[in-house]
């Protein structure tokens, strides 16, 4: 339901939204494009509870930028509030998202 909520709120922002998979079968949630460049690469996790859960979807949005050849902002949106800093993405609550970006 979570990532419904923030697909429905990336319609209202973007035209072209889409999904990636990687070589590796990493998912990303959702890949932005606009003007044709891909712009935005955003993974949702309802918590990040452990530093496993981190890691994986981390490095999903690496690996989808590494092979797309990106510069694209990489964001992780969450339900927590979150307790730690990643240089590769900005780690977002979900709620503040919504409200504010």
């Amino acid at each position: 339901m979570l990532e419904n909520i923030v697909f429905l709120e990336l319609k209202r922002r973007f035209e072209n939204i889409y999904y990636y998979k990687t070589k590796d079968n990493y998912e990303v949630n959702f890949l932005i494009k606009e003007n044709e460049k891909i712009t935005h690469l955003i993974q949702v996790s309802l918590i990040l509870n452990d530093e496993k859960t981190l890691k994986r979807e981390i490095r999903a949005l690496q690996k989808a930028k590494e092979e797309l050849k990106t510069d694209a902002k990489l964001i992780l949106l969450t339900l927590d509030n979150p307790q730690t800093e990643n240089n590769d993405a900005e780690i977002i609550n979900v709620i503040k998202w919504l409200l504010f970006v």
